[in-house]
């Protein structure tokens, strides 16, 4: 065809007009992922930040993966203490070979949020005060940490608090007694 210059018309192929289609379908798909994810994902629930605090601890054994679970005036406190101030982080992988002499390798784990309290006034005006939250939660859970071996179930109680629309962990050791 012409374009009544002499030359061939420029337009684009149908197949091109397809790839170009996808491709932005695709953008828009990621795009809404990333909503959704911001709004229904990490830590905007209280199970979302113990199990990610979790994984990262006993899983992963990464305490920057762990760190933003914490309020923020406590991550540098745990840092150091896992790490003895950044020099090993044998205390991580100690408390992973903890539950992998129990339940094996190729560890996993799950959390199930068994009661949720909020916190008192006095509770809240306290966060509010050191951390700028917004909401305080006590939340007693099940930890249920899986291998080849089996599984094993721990319980544990953890305050948390609501900034900025997340839930953080007020402690970062969180005692966890086994369940019988």
């Amino acid at each position: 065809m012409s374009n009544g210059k002499g030359g061939k018309d420029e337009g684009m192929s149908p197949r091109t007009k397809k790839l170009l289609f996808a491709a932005g379908a695709l953008a828009v798909a990621v795009g809404i992922a990333i909503i959704c994810f911001n709004i229904f994902g990490a830590q905007r629930t209280a199970k979302n930040t113990l199990e990610g605090y979790f994984k990262a601890l006993y899983c992963d054994t990464l305490i920057r993966e762990m760190q933003p679970y914490l309020v923020e005036a406590i991550r540098d406190q745990a840092y150091n203490d896992y790490t003895f101030f950044g020099q090993t982080v044998q205390i991580m992988r100690q408390l992973q070979i903890e539950k992998e002499n129990i339940v094996g390798s190729d560890m996993t784990l799950s959390v199930k949020v068994t009661k949720e309290e909020a916190g008192t006034a006095a509770a809240l005006n306290s966060a509010a005060s050191a951390y700028g939250a917004n909401a305080v939660m006590d939340v007693s859970y099940t930890v249920t940490f899986k291998g080849q071996l089996g599984s094993a179930d721990y319980t544990g109680i953890a305050r948390l608090v609501k900034i900025a629309g997340k839930w953080y962990l007020t402690e970062y050791s969180l005692p966890m007694e086994p369940v019988q």
